[in-house]
């Protein structure tokens, strides 16, 4: 009986031998049936950028984190196109000439202007207006009054932007305040966004990156510098 049990023993102790072996000589080929790769969290992406603009994101590990990986396995770098704002030239700029104003620039062929006595406005496409009294104008002049003078409307400015640069700006030969700063909003998810102001004599100049709360599908403050850069003033309307 103490044969039998030693035969089963012994046999039992070369199969444990064998897997042992297998399972060795398996993970040394790399053969190991089971993943051995490591699944890191939170890392940080490595991000290049090429000259066409494509972004190629590769996952990064910290320095003092160790992986076991198969090298055979290699992960595919996925090309990502960043979207591309598209400038338009000046020289496709048609002139806009204000009936009130008494001053001109130029806009690109497909944005609007509302042309008013007091308050001139420059949207893309259709210009709109709300019940509310807000509108979809990126880009507008309104004329300083009695309810609005020019220094209420700097005072104003200083204390309702925050990040704010103040400079001074030169249009038509002449130099003027120019403030720039971001919207606080009134509540949570209401914000004009990159807010520019720009304060002549009589009006003051309002360029907002998001009107009427409405993200832009193009980029503002690059369109809306390109049309400061060609504003034209007659010798009354600064």
């Amino acid at each position: 009986m103490e044969n039998k049990f030693s035969k089963v023993w012994v046999f039992i102790l070369v199969l444990l031998i064998l897997a042992g072996g297998y399972f060795g000589f398996a993970k040394y080929k790399m053969l190991w049936p089971f993943s051995s790769e490591v699944t890191v969290e939170n890392a940080w992406i490595e991000e290049e950028i090429t000259a066409d603009g494509t972004i190629l994101t590769k996952p990064a590990v910290d320095e003092d984190t160790t992986l076991t990986t198969n090298p055979e396995k290699t992960t595919a770098v996925t090309p990502t196109t960043v979207p591309r704002v598209s400038q338009t030239s000046v020289n496709d700029f048609t002139t806009f000439n204000s009936k009130y104003f008494n001053l001109s620039f130029q806009i690109p062929a497909d944005f609007e202007v509302n042309d008013g006595q007091n308050y001139i406005a420059v949207s893309k496409g259709k210009y709109e207006r709300s019940d509310i009294g807000s509108d979809n104008a990126f880009f507008s002049l309104q004329r300083f009054d009695q309810y609005l003078t020019r220094n209420d409307s700097i005072s104003y400015a200083r204390k309702l932007l925050k990040n704010k640069v103040e400079s001074t700006v030169t249009i038509d030969g002449s130099k003027f305040l120019q403030i720039e700063g971001d919207d606080y909003g009134r509540y949570e998810g209401d914000s004009a966004g990159k807010i520019l102001q720009i304060f002549f004599d009589k009006s003051v100049l309002l360029v907002q990156e998001r009107p009427g709360n409405d993200t832009q599908n193009f980029d503002v403050l690059a369109v809306a510098k390109q049309i400061i850069s060609t504003i034209k003033f007659s010798s009354t309307a600064k």
